[in-house]
């Protein structure tokens, strides 16, 4: 029996994607502060989430329950678990769980759960990457040290067009929203080697705000071989400046050969929200941003 690949629903993905990687994907749940509550399911309706996280004042998730990973661990012999980043979420936990529960009662069952360090187009890139390296053939052992290596360079940067929901869920404050509003300001927002998002930095109008976002892009694989990468980019309602910016990067960004485009899932979008744009990549890490 192939190898399983399971994600939680942090990963973005498409239809072609998740019918390519015969992927497994665990919901977490999404509760607003009105008492709506949403599973982050395929059919979840992105639009209406987020219209309603517009009157909420904020949220709170819930990760996939042990049970939600274990019912597709115990169909698989050989099994690859993906989560979002441990640091922001319990699913990586979860997953842990579920593996100890079925390995106590299979325990001739093969099953790794990765921290992507990431989330969105971040786990994306891993799962795309754990993937490959089945096709590759590579075995199990082999599979698991570069997976875990792989994950600790990818590198994240996102561009937000409202910052609404970040300030109804802590992640910035307030006043960040003001400055942003008033003069035009958006930041552009990395993760690299750290357990945490920063500003890389506040640029005037979102059109330079996304041309800096490629420029970093740029300045951080100016070391890996031409044409060599495979990035992610996951949009949020924004199909057009996620093309957009795929041409832009393409044109400017010699290293990158491929650009895999994905809308947002329940989770990304909340936090994104409308506008939002995220890129995930293979980074030099001599270049990593301090």
């Amino acid at each position: 029996m192939p190898y399983k690949l399971i994600v939680d629903s942090g990963c973005d993905t498409t239809a072609d994607i998740r019918r390519d990687l015969n992927l497994s994907i665990a919901p977490l749940q999404i509760t607003l502060s009105t008492g709506t509550e949403y599973t982050d399911t395929l059919d979840l309706d992105i639009s209406a989430l987020l219209d309603d996280m517009q009157q909420s004042g904020g949220m709170k998730t819930n990760c996939p329950s042990i049970t939600d990973f274990a019912k597709f661990m115990y169909n698989s012999d050989e099994c690859f678990v993906v989560t979002i980043a441990s640091f922001l979420s319990g699913s990586y936990n979860s997953a842990l769980a579920a593996r100890d529960m079925v390995l106590e009662e299979f325990p001739e069952k093969k099953i790794h759960v990765f921290d992507s360090l990431n989330a969105s187009a971040g786990e994306l890139r891993l799962a795309l990457y754990i993937h490959q390296l089945i096709e590759e053939g590579a075995g199990f052992e082999e599979i698991i040290e570069k997976g875990e290596l792989f994950a600790e360079d990818i590198a994240t940067v996102l561009v937000l067009e409202d910052l609404g929901n970040l300030i109804k869920n802590g992640r910035i404050s307030r006043m960040a929203e003001r400055v942003a509003s008033i003069l035009n300001i958006f930041p552009v927002l990395y993760k690299r080697n750290f357990k945490e998002i920063r500003m890389a930095a506040k640029i005037r109008g979102l059109k330079n705000a996304l041309n800096r976002m490629v420029e970093y892009i740029r300045e951080w694989t100016l070391q890996k071989e031409a044409g060599s990468l495979t990035i992610t980019l996951s949009h949020c309602e924004a199909p057009e400046r996620a093309m957009a910016i795929k041409r832009r990067i393409l044109e400017t960004c010699p290293a990158v050969g491929e650009i895999v485009v994905a809308p947002t899932s329940g989770l990304s979008a909340v936090y994104a929200n409308r506008g939002g744009i995220v890129v995930a990549f293979e980074a030099d890490p001599q270049q990593k941003k301090n």
